[in-house]
């Protein structure tokens, strides 16, 4: 007698299938972070240990580099991933965390979740929207070197805290990632006084630099923007070019 698979066996089979395509991607990623420049947290790094991410959405033409700063955010989202994955066994978020540290480690844009996609308090949701602001506000504006690793954080850790207010019943449940967002956007170093946010941003993007308490460019920095100017205008580089003028 041929026994049929029963349902429940079906959907559990399908459930592993997927569970799989997430943990090969976090696999890996194991080496990749390994390999790379900065050190990485322990795998077992709890979340308000974690340093968050960064990304641009509707962010006018201030691009963040995508270098050191997607760097930061690949390895940050992975460490959280492999949190949830390990540690707090919570499936679905350690997903979501991998497929934003695969996109970063790519080099493309990972933007902070929204508020709208998650199911809150209307008190929690307001909070949340504020602070999501002030996330984008500070990726527009404080994209500088020494800000980087603290963009970073202040990202994955709201991703975390919006993640955590969710399933919460309590603040306490998201209370360390919320302290790890605030204290983390609390350490951004604003732009020098009297330097234009323009100039800020060329600096940080391409390692343009001007004279001494001055708007003029150091000589070595005319090079740097000749080279940004040709590769733009190159046709195979559109998408980029696309996305260097807005979101």
């Amino acid at each position: 007698m041929k026994i049929k698979p029963s349902f429940f066996a079906l959907v559990l089979a399908m459930s592993l299938g997927a569970c799989s395509h997430y943990s090969d991607d976090l696999a890996s990623l194991d080496d990749a972070m390994k390999t790379k420049g900065t050190q990485m947290a322990a795998a077992n790094t709890a979340p308000q240990d974690i340093a968050p991410a960064a990304g641009g959405e509707n962010m006018g033409g201030n691009v963040p580099s995508m270098g050191d700063l997607n760097g930061h955010l690949a390895r940050e989202y992975y460490t959280l991933a492999r949190f949830e994955n390990d540690q707090a066994f919570d499936y679905k978020a350690a997903k979501t965390y991998t497929k934003k540290a695969m996109i970063a480690s790519k080099g493309s844009i990972v933007v902070p979740s929204k508020v709208s996609s998650f199911d809150l308090e209307p008190a929690r949701a307001a909070e949340l929207t504020k602070a999501r602001g002030e996330l984008i506000a500070a990726l527009k504006e404080q994209v500088l070197p020494e800000n980087q690793q603290a963009l970073a954080k202040a990202q994955v850790s709201f991703d975390c805290w919006l993640e955590r207010a969710e399933e919460a019943d309590t603040d306490e449940h998201f209370a360390q990632c919320k302290n790890e967002f605030e204290s983390s956007m609390a350490s951004l170093t604003m732009p020098a006084a009297g330097v234009e946010g323009s100039m800020a941003e060329a600096t940080a993007m391409f390692g343009v630099a001007f004279m001494p308490n001055t708007a003029t460019l150091e000589t070595s920095s005319w090079n740097a923007i000749d080279a940004v100017a040709q590769f733009l205008k190159d046709p195979q580089n559109a998408g980029y070019a696309a996305n260097m003028t807005g979101f």
